[in-house]
């Protein structure tokens, strides 16, 4: 660790330095002694002061603690995120709980170890959070922006697995905690433990995080009931919510599977558009090959007023776009148009629609991550 302290001690080799030359330029140049010695007062004071002033004092950066040895943590369980690509390990006797897809809390000591009722600081939990930089901000950006609480002291570089982070402490919901703040790709990754916990094993936990290869699916949940009756299957995020409809006649579908992405604790009979939450629904018809005929069977009284656009094939399968069109007209039509996507399938084929201001990149994770892999027969 570099500290203030470290910088003192270099300058004040360095003054001395500076002091000597001065002394012996005086000499050569045949000034008098009190000139030169009023010289080197005066820079002493300057130096005196800057010290008070505080503006010789520097951050301190600390490298993540490896002061344990492999051997101490070679058998503790090991907890790894592979949608966010990242591991780390904690104690054999310890649990993970209330994970999530971009959170998780892990309990180093049970409370039952320490014959307390519930989990608490002494507990030493630790808590995980991944937030997706989409405004790409910086370390101190993200802070400003959105750290929960009030910073206590100054802030630290530290460096997690060979990544410079932050370290700092913050005060928030009347406790103290150990905030590390690190940086990687489209992430922001937040390691925060009690102030008052247990440092050694903190420190042994953080020794232990690594970055691994991320697999953005590799938590999620295959829907396969759709290839069972309506020829189709995909993945999605764990807390989606499917429901299904066998029989749904709006716009003569044979059926209806809707995919809810909401908070798993999120009643969803108080319905989920209102809050932001995003979904996707996909409208099964029976099979058609042209796109025309499908629009006039399904979608007659809109046919005048659409834009149709062919998109990236599907498994193999067609695409189209169906958007509001030069002749829309809002009066015979209605003002609003959810952007629909047709697939013709051989078996049968398919209608998509999903919100636009769905939370958490929810188009994106559609249009990315779900589509592109369907399984179409």
């Amino acid at each position: 660790m570099i500290q203030a302290a470290t910088l003192l001690l270099i300058s004040v080799v360095g003054t001395l330095i500076i002091v000597v030359l001065l002394f012996f330029f005086a000499q050569k140049v045949g000034k008098p002694v009190a000139w030169t010695m009023r010289i080197i007062a005066f820079i002493l004071l300057i130096f005196i002061a800057l010290i008070f002033m505080g503006k010789l004092s520097m951050p301190s950066f600390t490298q993540a603690p490896t002061q344990t040895t492999q051997d101490e943590i070679t058998n503790w369980q090991t907890y790894t995120n592979a949608h966010y690509g990242f591991e780390i390990k904690y104690p054999a006797e310890g649990e993970v709980v209330d994970s999530g897809n971009n959170s998780c809390t892990i309990i180093p000591v049970l409370p039952e170890l320490l014959n307390i009722d519930e989990i608490d600081e002494r507990s030493n939990p630790v808590y995980i959070f991944v937030d997706e930089n989409s405004e790409n901000l910086t370390l101190n950006e993200w802070i400003e922006k959105k750290q929960e609480g009030s910073i206590d002291g100054e802030e630290k570089t530290i460096f997690m697995d060979g990544i410079e982070g932050v370290e700092y402490i913050v005060y928030k919901g009347g406790m103290y905690f150990r905030t590390i703040l690190i940086k990687k790709g489209k992430f922001i990754y937040r390691i925060d433990s009690a102030r008052e916990a247990d440092e050694k094993i903190f420190n042994q936990m953080l020794s232990s995080f690594k970055f691994i290869e991320a697999n953005k699916t590799a938590s999620w949940q295959n829907y396969n009931t759709g290839s069972e009756i309506m020829g189709f299957s995909l993945d999605i995020p764990v807390g989606w919510k499917v429901n299904f409809k066998e029989e749904f006649p709006f716009y003569d579908a044979l059926s209806r599977i809707s995919f809810d992405f909401a908070p798993s604790n999120w009643d969803t009979a108080y319905g989920i558009g209102w809050m932001g939450w995003g979904i996707l629904n996909i409208d099964v018809y029976n099979p058609e090959t042209n796109i025309n005929k499908w629009i006039d069977r399904h979608l007659s009284n809109y046919k005048d007023g659409l834009a149709i656009t062919e998109e990236s094939q599907i498994d193999g399968k067609s695409v189209f776009a169906l958007n509001k069109g030069e002749n829309w007209n809002d009066e015979k039509l209605g003002p609003i148009w959810t952007p629909h996507y047709v697939i013709l399938g051989t078996q049968y084929s398919y209608s998509y629609s999903f919100s636009q201001d769905g939370a958490n990149n929810f188009v994106q994770i559609i249009e990315e991550e779900i589509f592109p892999y369907i399984s179409i027969k």
